[in-house]
């Protein structure tokens, strides 16, 4: 099934504060409701989507709807249901759907205690997608079936025992390139969501996963979790990296358990809101001598041994949700915030927006730069429309802009952009469950079609020492020699 990674943005700073009931900006408070949890890994309260549909459509001709629905629904344990929040972005108005009526005829079954069920209903050319949505401590906002998916129902203590790697292997002759998938059935990876993957200068590759980091040294494979590190273990007893990278030490930051975590291939430190100006830690990048981490309170810098932290309230940044940071050729910062691209010279700030800008869409998802000094940006609306892509500014100021409208770009939701080439003239662009090959006007679209990239998300891509390709996804590692 599809992941709706343009909603997981959204959906995970509400959930952030799920002890207010209202997820949705359409409030109803018809609800007698007792206290209740979202559904997770699994629907617990179940309908059939003909029975959905059938309510929710009577009076209305499916053809003439477009838009998408988004519903949180209150089903209590013997699945009567009302409605609690609704985002209603279809050409019907709420009303002329009488959504709290609707919701309140329909009736659930499968469930032992009351759940909130989060609906996400797309119309469009006379169909209508019903999606479900879940969340998750390790997984965050995730498309959710009734029925059980391997990747998510490991045994919570599960430890992958396989002695060596077997991975699956598939040779594309178009393109000359030979393809391996490493999961935790037939490799020594610990688990199958990986969310990074970085090299350092000898050689070794490091992938972080949500049951801790792999360090590849050609056939060696080493996992450190909580159990031989200086890892932390969640109250699942799982061992969750968020993000990773490596500094020009080799040094391996990793961000679990909210603090970040150093290593320097013998001992692990901490550095967190002790020791650091960092109150939330976020992603990491490695730039140069620098070391950048995002979250939720602006961003951070480290080098040369000291902290500066850039807010709100301390410089002109725009939001203090920030999702990248790039230094170009001249010095400039460039940062991706849910509010737009903030730039500074070194004295001055101005924020990119899609209104004093070309860019289709106001959230900056990364930023990044090619060896050309052209500026790579990945941007999209944190909703499920399509809209966003990747903008490259070039250093003549000219901005070329990538959207599924006007090129071969497959998905508007854009989690890492790497180069390649002696002038970095090749872009890989990880976006939603594609990997994209751009190298001038060619494009190379890859997905569960023609490859074993998962039909879910696509974290990033890491470059070895030959050139091959290290793939992070949702469903196991990939290597690739394209």
């Amino acid at each position: 099934m599809k992941k709706i990674i343009s909603i997981f943005l959204f959906l995970s700073l509400v959930i952030g504060v799920m002890h207010a009931q209202n997820i949705f900006p359409e409030k109803f408070d018809n609800c007698k409701i007792e206290a209740f949890g979202l559904e997770s890994k699994i629907t617990s309260a179940r309908i059939s989507n003909e029975d959905l549909l059938t309510s929710l459509l009577k009076g209305h001709s499916l053809f003439k709807i477009e838009g998408i629905l988004m519903m949180q629904i209150y089903v209590d344990k013997d699945g009567t249901a009302c409605l609690i929040s609704a985002d209603n972005k279809t050409n019907i108005p709420t009303k002329e759907f009488n959504l709290s009526k609707v919701i309140e005829t329909t009736k659930w079954t499968g469930n032992m205690k009351p759940v909130c069920a989060i609906v996400h209903i797309t119309f469009k050319n006379g169909k209508a997608e019903v999606r479900r949505l879940g969340m998750d401590n390790n997984l965050g906002v995730h498309e959710i079936t009734d029925k059980r998916n391997p990747l998510y129902d490991l045994p919570q203590n599960t430890k992958n025992k396989n002695p060596s790697n077997n991975p699956q292997v598939m040779k594309v002759e178009k393109t000359n390139s030979t393809w391996k998938l490493y999961t935790f059935d037939n490799s020594m990876l610990p688990y199958n969501l990986c969310r990074s993957a970085e090299t350092d200068s000898k050689g070794n590759v490091w992938i972080g996963t949500d049951r801790g980091i792999v360090k590849i040294d050609g056939e060696k494979w080493t996992v450190f979790d909580a159990d031989n590190s200086g890892l932390e273990s969640n109250q699942n007893g799982h061992t969750v990296t968020w993000d990773l990278a490596v500094d020009n030490g080799d040094r391996i930051w990793t961000e679990t358990m909210s603090k970040i975590k150093v290593y320097d291939g013998q001992n692990w430190s901490i550095i967190d809101s002790t020791n650091s100006p960092i109150k939330r830690s976020g992603k990491i990048k490695v730039q140069d001598n620098t070391v950048w981490i995002t979250g939720f309170n602006g961003f951070y810098e480290f080098a040369d041994g000291k902290w500066n932290e850039y807010t709100v309230s301390n410089s002109g940044l725009v939001s203090n949700t920030t999702r990248g940071v790039y230094r170009d050729k001249s010095g400039n910062i460039w940062v991706a915030t849910d509010k737009g691209i903030s730039f500074f010279d070194g004295k001055n700030w101005k924020t990119y927006t899609s209104k004093n800008s070309k860019m289709p869409a106001d959230g900056g998802r990364m930023v990044t730069g090619d060896k050309q000094g052209n500026i790579w940006i990945g941007v999209s609306t944190g909703k499920h429309d399509n809209i966003g892509g990747v903008v490259k500014i070039t250093p003549d100021n000219k901005w070329i802009v990538y959207t599924m409208k006007n090129s071969k770009l497959p998905n508007p939701t854009v989690s890492d952009i790497k180069f390649e080439g002696e002038n970095d003239q090749i872009a890989w662009i990880c976006t939603g469950k594609y990997l994209v090959r751009l190298e001038k006007n060619d494009w190379e679209i890859y997905d569960s079609s023609n490859s074993f990239i998962p039909d879910n998300y696509v974290s990033t891509i890491a470059f070895d020492r030959e050139g091959n390709k290290w793939i992070a996804t949702y469903n196991g590692v990939i290597w690739m020699n394209r």
